[in-house]
């Protein structure tokens, strides 16, 4: 098989190598409570300019995975794409965590996930996780899809 070939030149592609597959690491941004208030208005700003709806929200015990929690759904999709979505991020690493931890605990968790780019349309969401939502055992888990960011934005946001 041929790569590339003109009239002059031809580049022969070499057999591949075994398939190692690269997960870069997540980034992390870590507030402590003294700058909770930072976090939160960080935060609602993000949400004013980078949330596009939200798709999913559900109440779960401390230790459920995604696929266990009972989430209402946003009627602008069917159940197949929520059933998509929700094994992608139960099985992807997130590109980017901001979280806040208060005494000694997380109190809040925004994870990025990236799923490529189609036809022009970027699939960048984040997951949010509120804890202690009505007692220290649950929490509420939103899943919102993005307006069109970058990886790049996100991150550049949350370094700021």
């Amino acid at each position: 098989m041929y790569i590339f070939e003109d009239l002059k030149t031809r580049v022969r592609l070499s057999p591949r190598p075994p398939f190692k597959m690269f997960v870069p690491p997540t980034e992390k941004y870590i507030f402590d409570e003294s700058s909770q208030l930072n976090f939160y208005e960080k935060l609602e700003t993000f949400q004013e300019y980078f949330v596009d709806k939200m798709l999913l929200m559900g109440v779960a015990e401390n230790g459920e995975t995604i696929s266990d929690i009972h989430f209402e759904t946003n009627a602008d999709y069917r159940q197949l794409f929520y059933d998509v979505l929700t094994q992608g991020v139960e099985v992807t690493a997130p590109f980017l965590i901001a979280e806040l931890i208060k005494d000694n605990r997380r109190e809040m968790q925004c994870c990025f996930y990236d799923f490529g780019k189609v036809e022009g349309v970027r699939y960048i969401y984040m997951l949010q996780n509120a804890m202690d939502w009505t007692s220290k055992d649950d929490f509420c888990c939103q899943l919102h899809s993005l307006i069109e960011p970058t990886q790049q934005a996100i991150e550049n946001f949350w370094q700021a």
